[in-house]
């Protein structure tokens, strides 16, 4: 009876000890666990235009008030047949809009869409967008969550 009883508390101490040692890389883990972004944007809007005309830019700011920084993906938006991001190039006095993979938004740092520089193209509208209305825009995010803007149709 004694032999068995020395036999269940091995075997329970092992258990014990798996148990606080895996407590313990729990607790290393979460203490070197990466920073992350954490990402805001200001300022969304979109001049008017006309369905059936082609397109339209979206401008915004991104924030990013994190301690890592993250990568827009791409973009989508129920208001045209295709979103895309572009970048607006100067070169030998014509401008042109290029379509890029990605943009890169740095921990502490901010990244603006405006006219002349990095916006987002909405390709075949599916609808006017007039004064006063809102388009809205889903960005994805190499490490943060979808998040969904909603631009203000203006004039700039």
């Amino acid at each position: 009876m004694l032999q068995i009883f020395r036999i269940n508390a091995a075997v329970g101490g092992n258990i014990v000890f798996s148990i606080i040692m895996a407590l313990l890389l729990a607790g290393l883990t979460a203490c070197t666990a990466e920073p992350i972004p954490e990402l805001d944007t200001y300022n969304c809007w979109t001049r008017p235009a006309v369905m059936g005309v082609g397109t339209a830019a979206v401008y915004f700011t991104i924030v990013n008030n994190g301690g890592a920084s993250d990568v827009l993906t791409d973009v989508s938006s129920d208001a045209a047949e295709s979103a895309r991001l572009h970048e607006t190039q100067i070169e030998m006095g014509i401008m042109s809009m290029i379509p890029i993979s990605h943009i890169k938004i740095p921990a502490k740092g901010r990244i603006e869409l405006q006219p002349g520089g990095f916006h987002v193209m909405l390709v075949g509208l599916k609808q006017d967008l007039s004064p006063g209305e809102t388009v809205s825009v889903m960005l994805y995010f190499e490490k943060n969550d979808v998040m969904a803007i909603e631009a203000e149709v203006r004039e700039p």
